[in-house]
């Protein structure tokens, strides 16, 4: 049976709040946050278990938040092969305001990372795959990596007689592009890799 396995070299806590309004320069009082482990890839590694599929997460782990991703992680029952990162897993915070739907997102670009960091995670992957596996390459890429690694994910992978599925934007999806099994943007990474409005379903 095909695995997944999933790289997210830029992982997080997520921190999941929700107001009735939300309301600007003054305090807004809300229940405690709804708090996980995120990250593109690591979803869908969770996404794939619940599903009953076996699923691998490969990820970078760095300080005390990083401790607390593993945890939670653990808890869930998520096979998890952690490479090490300098300084701390950054923090995902999203605030839902129920009465208009909306919702605030703040995003850190996590810790600044170098060569090093990008080695030690390849080739944590390339202990993980085998022939046949679906390898997913997803999210952003933290500072000091080269905007290329998702490239880098799909050609380890073919050589390896895996899959590849590469869920990205900008530059990094670009240089990733060819060569894919599978690409999944959303709307605004489409239009910006395809450089024009998508208008509707048709156009899509």
């Amino acid at each position: 049976v095909p695995r997944i396995i999933t790289v997210t070299p830029n992982p997080s806590i997520d921190l999941l709040f929700e107001a009735d309004t939300l309301v600007w320069d003054d305090a807004n009082r809300v229940a405690m946050p709804r708090r996980c482990a995120g990250g593109q890839g690591i979803n869908v590694t969770r996404a794939a278990r619940i599903l009953g599929g076996e699923s691998i997460a490969v990820t970078l782990i760095g300080g005390t938040t990083g401790d607390e991703l593993l945890q939670l992680l653990d808890a869930e029952g998520i096979d998890v092969r952690p490479a090490p990162a300098p300084g701390t897993t950054r923090t995902f915070v999203a605030v839902r305001e129920r009465s208009t739907g909306r919702a605030m997102l703040i995003n850190p670009v996590g810790p600044a990372c170098g060569p090093a960091e990008e080695t030690a995670l390849l080739e944590e992957l390339e202990r993980c795959m085998r022939r046949g596996d679906w390898v997913v390459s997803s999210g952003s890429v933290p500072p000091g990596f080269d905007t290329g690694f998702h490239a880098t994910v799909r050609d380890r992978a073919l050589a390896t007689g895996a899959r590849v599925v590469v869920d990205g934007d900008g530059p990094a999806l670009r240089a990733a592009a060819p060569g894919c099994t599978l690409l999944v943007p959303n709307l605004p990474e489409a239009e910006r890799l395809l450089g024009r409005r998508i208008e509707g379903i048709r156009d899509a």
